[in-house]
């Protein structure tokens, strides 16, 4: 939520691309903080991502909400969901293993990249 925003604002694939930084948290299962720690990111224009113990792939996005799903490739075999503030400076996200990807909350995703597929807007 953004204080006395009157709408949501149009977003594109591309709003996530460019270099990413701030703090991470790690939980248990019952939310019990692990640890916090310094974090970075960068997206690619073909939307792979690399940066401080993080490498994949985003592979979908909601317009609606600027939500992206992205599969992590490494340190293990993880899904990663970020949604962007309305001011698009700023994002929050979740990562979990792949056997709780339901938790996926984008409904109107559009495919970004598969193996035979170019990117799409």
């Amino acid at each position: 939520m953004q204080k006395e925003a009157n709408s949501l604002p149009a977003y594109a694939a591309s709003d996530i691309v460019g270099k990413w930084s701030g703090c991470e948290f790690a939980v248990y299962a019952n939310f019990e903080l692990v640890e916090i720690y310094s974090s970075s990111v960068t997206v690619s224009e073909n939307f792979s991502l690399s940066g401080s113990n993080k490498y994949g792939t985003i592979l979908e996005w909601g317009p609606t909400y600027g939500a992206f799903y992205a599969e992590r490739t490494s340190p293990a075999d993880w899904v990663t969901i970020v949604i962007l503030s309305l001011s698009k400076h700023f994002a929050g996200g979740l990562t979990v293993s792949r056997g709780q990807s339901g938790l996926y909350p984008v409904r109107e995703s559009r495919r970004l990249r598969s193996a035979a597929d170019p990117i799409m807007e």
